[in-house]
């Protein structure tokens, strides 16, 4: 006997009718023999539903025969103390393997490798950078401040309005941002970046063209980052809450997690180096982005299938 031995091996799908009972056969396989000796190799030739893929999942007990026998490496396949046996000896690689997840990995990490979001984001970054409207005869330094503009104003501006739209509505209020007005953002686009930041002075030209207008101890004041708390204490109060989301089981952030990176995040949270998309604070901001995912998918009661 070979290592695959198959003798009027027969397999019949069976459809259903809404009451249980059988109303259709189809006949997938139809008394096949083969005798496959250690060595060989064999190919399957067949066009499209003639049962090529049936004939292979009784290889590895997926299927069990409707008729005769299969035997792999002298075990019959149809007994099912046996299967395990059968498996640890047959595998088989699916149609779009790629398209399959890994059984021995955590789908949440295959299901961020298929999203390649790093690429995604490298991908993006470089097309805005092209794009970006230039001014012949300047300077690589001026080249890259106008690219770092451009980025600031198509990304983080964008989302920052409409994160402050979003918030305002909510409240009724109507929220304004005059100088993000575009034809004072195009009036500009040219000035030189001596001219904006006159005398070294972060947004000197407002400052000047403001003097007299308001007082200076207000017109220069140093400039204060977007409100953000610096203490410690609202990050502590973030772990605690994350923490909370983890240990409970039903949280439906969970799926797309590795627990133990988590808790490591979140014992040092210090350490997360990687800016979240130019924001300022990263480790607390994802730790609350984290929060707030968990929150929608809980609150609207959002069901993902992976």
């Amino acid at each position: 006997m070979g290592i695959i031995k198959a003798a009027k091996l027969t397999f019949d799908y069976l459809r259903y009718d809404e009451d249980g009972n059988v109303e259709d056969t189809q006949r997938a396989v139809d008394s096949v023999d083969l005798d496959i000796q250690p060595g060989e190799f064999v190919a399957v030739l067949g066009h499209n539903g003639s049962g090529k893929s049936t004939f292979a999942k009784h290889i590895n007990a997926l299927l069990l025969p409707t008729e005769g026998t299969i035997w792999i490496d002298g075990i019959d396949t149809s007994k099912e103390p046996e299967l395990w046996k059968v498996r640890q000896k047959a595998g088989m690689v699916f149609q779009n393997p790629g398209m399959s997840f890994n059984p021995i990995r955590k789908i949440g990490a295959q299901f961020l490798e298929a999203l390649k979001m790093d690429a995604y984001v490298q991908e993006t970054y470089a097309k805005s950078v092209a794009e970006t409207p230039r001014l012949a005869g300047e300077s690589a330094l001026e080249t890259r401040r106008r690219e770092i503009s451009y980025l600031n104003q198509k990304w983080f501006m964008q989302t920052l309005l409409d994160r402050m739209g979003v918030t305002s509505t909510r409240y009724g209020l109507s929220a304004r941002v005059p100088f993000a007005d575009y034809r004072i953002v195009e009036y500009l686009w040219n000035v030189p970046w001596e001219m904006k930041a006159k005398g070294g002075v972060v947004k000197g030209l407002l400052r000047e063209a403001g003097r007299g207008l308001l007082p200076d101890d207000i017109l220069f004041r140093k400039k204060s980052p977007y409100p953000k708390t610096y203490d410690k204490a609202y990050e502590t109060i973030l772990v605690h809450k994350m923490r909370a989301i983890m240990a409970e089981t039903h949280s439906p952030i969970r799926q797309f997690l590795d627990t133990k990176k988590v808790e490591r995040f979140l014992s040092s949270p210090s350490d997360y180096g990687k800016p979240w998309y130019g924001q300022l604070m990263a480790a607390p901001q994802m730790i609350a982005y984290l929060i707030q995912v968990n929150y929608w998918l809980e609150k609207y009661h959002i069901k993902i299938e992976l």
